[in-house]
């Protein structure tokens, strides 16, 4: 079953190491694929758009 959902800009969908049991579709908009340092810094990996698929596609 295909389930919509709306996330708001800054959310977390997934973190490394969670359960791998779904698969997003992004629609619209953009998704940033971010690594945290031990330091807490951020960086940004890649970026993802509109018709890319993210998370479990195993």
């Amino acid at each position: 079953m295909m389930e919509s959902r709306t996330y708001q800009v800054g959310a977390t969908i997934f973190t490394e190491g969670d359960e791998g049991d779904m698969a997003y579709l992004i629609k619209s908009g953009e998704v940033k694929i971010t690594k945290r340092s031990r330091d807490d810094s951020q960086r940004t990996l890649a970026t993802v758009k509109a018709g890319s698929i993210i998370g479990e596609m195993a």
